[in-house]
Formats: structure tokens, sequence, C-alpha cells
């Protein structure tokens, strides 16, 4: 049920929400650690990226959907017979909160166990201090957008307990939001997806929830294996505005990419841009992408992808770069840097020569 943002009126028809699947051929974040717009001098660009995995995502216009958190990788499509019937309610029946923090609060107001709190918040996701997530919101499309994000800000909080606890915690909650007439977008079993940085366990169980303002997650997860040594419970919400503040940021670069050549998704998938200087007024800008049926051979078929902008003194216009893997260290080919305006967008960067095999500086 995605928001008019004029009117703050649902429309079941044009609802887009994720695919996800997870894949064990990855099984840490070492590939984030390298990024193909980072100087020796300036190492800020994309530095978020060290400590985020991201929900790997592909829009649709069907009733089957799951969301997973997985790292920052390419991995397979989702299998359909992973997915499960959404079940769809009129926002306008939802029961209205002032804020995601009331919401989180009054949800779990019930629940027991440890509770775990984020000692680090980070726009869609927040970490407790062994770095593993008490709450991760996913990507989402929202009315009239053709491409998915996650949003600027969210709270939440988790319970950690033995197996009967968050038996009892996850299902109070799911009442919690069928009771207050939420719309129920996703939901999976069984599958095994990264908690945090080299962390991969078991959802038990994963939901996701949406009213008029608002957008939930709920799982519960088995960290016995983890320094928690326990049993999560998480929920996590987040308000449509902040989504579309997200949107309203990636909207310029979505704007770019889906002018490129080939096929694109039908709903792309954009993390947040990071945006750095160059020489003479130009810019440079990195972000998480998706787009499965805009792969190349270059990258194996992998629709997971950094994409490269670059934008010119007081334009307003991005222009598309290019991609670079995700998951190696691989950086930009200075052959490709074959322009002026290329040359200032990426001043002071490496390059990979591919003449001489060494690294250089644009």
């Amino acid at each position: 049920m995605a928001v008019n943002k004029n009117t703050n009126e649902s429309n079941d028809d044009t609802q887009q929400v994720t695919n996800s699947a997870v894949t064990s051929s990855h099984a840490n974040m070492k590939g984030v650690n390298s990024n193909p717009l980072t100087t020796n001098k300036d190492k800020t660009l994309l530095s978020k990226l060290n400590k985020k995995w991201v929900l790997i995502a592909t829009g649709v216009l069907v009733l089957l959907v799951v969301l997973l958190f997985a790292p920052i990788f390419p991995r397979q499509l989702p299998k359909v017979s992973d997915l499960q019937p959404i079940i769809i309610n009129d926002a306008s029946i939802a029961t209205k909160f002032e804020s995601p923090q009331a919401l989180v609060q009054r949800s779990a107001q019930d629940l027991g166990g440890m509770v775990r709190e984020a000692t680090e918040n980070n726009g869609s996701y927040g970490l407790d201090s062994n770095g593993l997530a008490v709450y991760k919101l996913p990507y989402y499309a929202l009315k009239g957008r053709q491409f998915s994000v996650q949003p600027t800000e969210a709270y939440g909080i988790a319970f950690d307990g033995d197996l009967d606890r968050s038996e009892v915690n996850y299902q109070k909650l799911v009442t919690f939001f069928d009771t207050n007439n939420f719309g129920r977008l996703a939901a999976n079993e069984g599958q095994t997806a990264y908690i945090g940085e080299d962390k991969a366990v078991k959802f038990v169980s994963y939901a996701v929830y949406v009213s008029g303002e608002q957008l939930c997650a709920v799982w519960r997860a088995n960290t016995t294996v983890t320094p928690g040594n326990a049993q999560r419970v998480s929920v996590g919400c987040a308000a449509l505005a902040n989504y579309e503040k997200a949107a309203d940021a990636a909207s310029p670069f979505y704007d770019a990419y889906s002018k490129t050549d080939g096929k694109h998704d039908s709903t792309l998938v954009f993390g947040a841009p990071d945006i750095s200087k160059g020489a003479n007024g130009y810019q440079r800008a990195a972000l998480y992408q998706e787009d499965s049926r805009g792969t190349d051979q270059a990258n194996s078929g992998k629709y997971a992808f950094q994409a490269i902008y670059y934008k010119a003194p007081n334009s307003k216009t991005w222009q598309y770069f290019g991609r670079v893997s995700i998951d190696t260290d691989e950086i930009i080919e200075c052959s490709k840097v074959n322009t002026d305006a290329l040359r200032q967008a990426f001043s002071g960067l490496d390059c990979y020569d591919k003449a001489t095999k060494k690294n250089n500086t644009i």
C-alpha cells in the first residue's frame, strides 16, 4: 500500500515490494572494504558500506514476496517456491501512531527477555555492541516510483531469550500488527541470512507490515552462534515519509541510469548515494544498485553492483559512468577515463592500467 504524499491515501494496485534470496557463496564482507572511488588521500567515499549489508531486492508487481537480510554481494535470484501470499488491508483502517518510536514501543510493551537496543544507528538499521542487527528495514517502492529504497531514518528494538520466549514474543508482534489492521506485505520462514558482518544465522520467521504512514519489519532469528548466544526477536519501523526522502535523493541517479542502453528491471533498487568532489567543480558519486535485467558479461551476470556517476560544474544532471563488481577489489580502468570531463570528475582516484598491469592515479 504505497502512499500518495498529497492525499496520504494508499493504493493497493501500485504496491511494490521486494524479492530476495541468499547465497552461501560469500561468508564475509571483505569485498566491501575496497571501492572504486576511494583515493589514497580520501577514504570517506562509500565508507558507510564497510559496515553495511543490505536486502538484495528487485521490485515486483505480483502478490508473492519475501524480504531477508543479505550482505552486499551479488547472489542468486529468488525461488518462487519460497514465497508466500501477502495479505492486503485497507490502510485507512490501520491504527495511527504518532511516530515509529511510539509504534515500536507500543508493539513491544508486552515482550519479555533481554532488551537489546542499538548502540549504532545508520538510517535503515541499528546494530548492538556486538555488531549484530537490532532492527533492519527493507527496500520498498513507493507509489509512482520505479525503484526501491531504504528509509533515511528508522527505530527499533530487539529481545533475546530462549526458544520458547522467542516464539511467544514473535507471535505477540504478529498479533499486535494484525489487531491494529496493518497490511502484511511479506512473510518467510527458515532461510539463512546475514545479521551482521561475517554472521550468518537462520531467520526462523520474517514479516513486513505497513499502514498509511509507517512500515515495520518483524523477525525471529536463531542467534545462538553469535556472542549473544540466544534467540532474537526484532521489531523496527520507519515512516513512509523517510522512504520518500530516500527516493528523492536517489531520483537523479535513477533518471540517469534508466536512460542507459539495454533492458532494465521494472523496479530497480538504489542505495544511498555517496557524493564527493572532483577537480574544478566536478562531482562524482557511487551507490549500491540492483538490476537483474541489466547484467553484463564483465560482471559474470551478477545484478548487484556499485554504480558510478559524475556531474559537471553547475549542472543538475548526473551522468552514468559505469559499474564495478562489489564482490571484488575491482577499480576503474584507466583507459575508460578518456575525456577531460572524466579526468576532472575522477581526479586523484586510483585506476587500473591494463597495459602495465599496475595501479595508476587519475
